[in-house]
């Protein structure tokens, strides 16, 4: 009985303890809490459309492709999520806080200020909620992304269709944003053709603004809209993009204005607009604005106007998909759209999360790099100078120009150093007929926009490469974060093994290998949120799974791989074609490893490969669009993402618990973080080239070789000919195939040439061409 009582005492104790300290905070790794994840049982995808702080809660919906069983999610001070009953399904991202009855429009759900919700019927995909041009105080605009436009009472939720925009002059299948400032309505559409387009709530027909592909449309008053909807005075702005580059324009004091932004991913491409989801301009906090388009956040001045456009800078590139962010006690919120089935079987289940962090952490992610230009093959007038185009904020800087003009043509290329609209000159470049030519600015040179202006009449491409400072991004970095994953060539023993999500839980085969590099037998796991490792018990779900780990292992979304003895070589189809890219190689230990998976996409609509130790991200229309994230040079087996974490099988087995490394009782682990974690393994490097002794014929050109993405670069000619032999190095910029002429290199019999790129030269893809049949090298190293 004594002891009986000493353990209550005990427990009680303990209970006060505990009480006092207060809950646990839930999971959280690399700012993702596999707790909040929303999963969907739909066979497309479970995107986060909109991310709101209200009423002491975090609330996001969820969108599946089309109309489907989207949701409405509350998460709690104390990081509980909660699904909430009134969902009523959907595709929808659209959000407004009316300030006039403090109600947030979430989608399809009016929520009060005391947390109450109120669905409300509307058949539509909500993209966009706008603020009301003759009715501020009762109703707002609903925008659907077919392209009806709506307008809603915030008091009853009666619906009131107004009209179909495609009928009313909007062009595009795909609508996106939407805003109201200086007594226009302003809506986007990204899809084909794509539209910017106006109303001032009398006209029949809306204005077409511009005829491109657009996303965002905001302005200073963000998501409670402009502080005065008639003041010419606030600034508009929206985002969108052609062949060229990204474009941000503003409307201010009723005339619109065109700037320019490079590209830091080709995922976005396609001309369906499907690939992008909601890009977004928002302050997150003490008037701090941020701006993502597409896969790179920018700060962004709040006041962004004609005169007024320094601060424009980016903060890192990355490589989630991210529809809406804001802060929310403190933090930084990132929503995604994570794991998606379209198209890709090896996804799973689709599922997405939230990333709490801040700015310091996101600038850990890639550092800015990008591509685009003013013109791309375009007719260009003679003294007419082109949009500005962003120069602020990158590291090194080089300019692509070329032209199709019989005769030379000079252009000059001028600065606007304050953002203030006053343009200097900086140098004037004079290209050959029909030619091609470069330049490379100082990396000290300061500015923030840089434009150009041709002498004459001509069609011409003016193109910029930006990359980071090398010192920005070392070879190696601190390796603690990864320290459970073997380096290349360590023979200690390991866990191999198969990922997948499949119903609400990761399936993982695991595979020990031993020190002698063999396989022992197979064992089935599974993973609950919590993120423990078990072995899977026998059931349908676990049966299941494991039938579908063996189906997919080879699944490789009609890639193929391969190596020679001059670098690893990739097989990618488009458009019926088949075409040969070649890339470098890492380790060398990694060309001898058993089977590891090459590609699978783990965000939605793009592919992660890792191929010979380094990291990229693949567009899924067009290979020749692949940017590298990060050399490894570790032993990798599988890769996903589950629950909104990036999964890695192949870690050691004496591996210990640090936050990332997660195992079973009976040691078989997995290595867990954020996809954007990816960036932190170092700067990309590699070796290798087009031709090793490789028999080559005159005058037909090599493979195109990666060459974007890699700072230092030199290449090494030779070959095996009695005589001096030329070749042609020519460059590929705009990752379309389009090839301009480098420089050619005579090389001597018995020689070998070497040459450094210039610092701060990049192209995407190169190529080289002999003078002469022989067996030639052309060897390059990135470092």
């Amino acid at each position: 009985m004594q002891k009986l009582a000493f353990l209550g005492v005990w427990v009680g104790v303990a209970a006060l303890v505990a009480a006092a300290e207060g809950p646990r905070e839930p999971l959280c790794i690399s700012g993702i809490y596999p707790s909040l994840a929303a999963l969907s049982q739909a066979k497309t995808e479970c995107g986060i459309g909109a991310v709101v702080p209200w009423a002491g809660s975090l609330w996001f919906i969820t969108y599946p492709a089309h109309y489907g069983d989207g949701k409405l999610y509350q998460v709690t001070p104390e990081l509980k999520l909660v699904q909430r009953p009134e969902s009523n399904g959907g595709t929808h991202a659209g959000r407004l806080i009316h300030r006039e009855s403090n109600q947030l429009i979430i989608g399809s759900y009016v929520i009060d200020a005391a947390g109450k919700v109120r669905p409300y019927d509307i058949q539509a995909r909500v993209t966009a909620v706008m603020r009301h041009l003759t009715d501020p105080k009762n109703k707002v605009y609903v925008f659907d992304m077919e392209g009806a436009f709506f307008e809603l009472d915030v008091h009853t939720l009666a619906v009131t269709k107004l009209g179909v925009l495609q009928k009313l002059g909007v062009t595009g299948t795909h609508g996106k944003g939407g805003y109201t400032g200086q007594g226009r309505v302003v809506v986007s559409n990204n899809g084909r053709g794509g539209a910017l387009a106006e109303w001032d709530g009398k006209a029949e027909k809306w204005t077409l603004v511009q005829h491109d592909k657009f996303t965002e449309v905001t302005g200073p008053g963000g998501i409670q809209g402009a502080a005065d909807d008639q003041s010419r005075d606030i600034p508009l702005w929206a985002t969108g993009w052609d062949v060229r580059s990204l474009m941000l324009k503003v409307l201010y004091a009723g005339a619109w204005h065109t700037y320019r932004f490079p590209k830091s991913t080709y995922t976005h491409e396609p001309d369906h607009g499907w690939f992008t989801e909601w890009p977004r301009i928002r302050e997150v906090g003490g008037g701090r604005f941020l701006f993502d388009f597409p896969s790179m956040f920018y700060d962004f001045p709040g006041g962004f106007r004609p005169g007024k456009t320094a601060g424009f800078r980016p903060i890192a590139t990355h490589l989630r998909m991210v529809p809406d962010f804001c802060d929310w006690n403190g933090r930084l919120i990132v929503a995604s759209d994570d794991t998606s089935v379209m198209g890709n079987p090896l996804g799973g289940q689709p599922q997405s999360n939230l990333w709490f962090g801040s700015v310091a952490e996101m600038a850990k992610w890639g550092r800015p790099a990008g591509w685009g230009g003013p013109w791309v093959g375009d007719a260009v007038k003679g003294g007419v100078p082109s949009d500005p185009y962003l120069f602020d904020g990158f590291g090194k800087r080089v300019l692509h120009l070329s032209h199709r003009a019989p005769t030379e043509v000079s252009f000059t290329i001028e600065l606007d150093v304050k953002g203030d609209g006053v343009w200097t000159k900086h140098h004037t470049l004079r290209v050959p007929a029909s030619g091609y030519t470069w330049h490379v600015f100082p990396t000290d040179l300061a500015a923030v926009w840089v434009r150009l202006t041709a002498d004459r009449d001509c069609l011409a491409s003016a193109y910029f490469h930006y990359s980071p400072f090398s010192q920005s991004r070392p070879a190696t970095t601190d390796t603690g974060l990864f320290a459970a994953l073997p380096a290349a060539g360590d023979k200690a023993p390991r866990t191999d093994g198969l990922l997948l999500p499949h119903a609400d839980r990761l399936w993982f085969l695991a595979e020990p290998v031993g020190a002698d590099g063999r396989p022992g037998e197979p064992r089935l796991c599974v993973v609950d949120q919590d993120v423990a490792i078990r072995h899977a018990p026998d059931t349908p779900a676990a049966s299941e799974a494991r039938d579908l780990l063996t189906k997919l292992k080879s699944h490789a979304y009609g890639f193929a791989f391969r190596e020679d003895a001059a670098s690893a070589i990739v097989e990618a189809k488009r458009g019926g074609k088949s075409f040969i890219y070649r890339i470098p190689k890492g380790h060398r230990a990694l060309e001898d490893a058993p089977w590891s998976r090459i590609i699978r996409e783990v965000v939605t609509e793009r592919y992660l490969m890792n191929l010979a130790g380094t990291f990229y991200e693949v567009p899924r229309e067009d290979f020749a669009g692949v940017r590298p994230v990060s050399t490894h040079n570790r032993w990798i087996c599988d890769f996903c993402t589950w629950r909104g974490l990036l999964v890695l099988s192949g870690a050691l087995a004496a591996a210990k618990p640090d936050g990332h490394y997660f195992a079973s009782p009976d040691g078989l682990g997995l290595w867990f973080g954020a996809v954007d974690d990816l960036w932190q393994l170092g700067r990309p490097q590699g070796q290798g080239g087009p031709w090793l002794r490789t028999p080559v014929k005159a005058g037909q050109p090599s493979d195109p070789y990666l060459m974007t993405g890699f700072d230092k670069k030199t290449l090494e000619l030779s070959h095996d000919a009695a005589a001096e032999v030329a070749f042609t190095v020519e460059v590929d910029f705009l990752a379309k195939g389009v090839w301009r002429p480098y420089q050619v290199f005579v090389v001597p019999p018995g020689k070998t040439l070497r040459h450094e790129f210039p610092d701060g030269y990049s192209a995407h893809w190169l190529r080289l061409t002999a003078g002469a049949d022989c067996a030639a090298t052309a060897w390059l190293t990135y470092e």
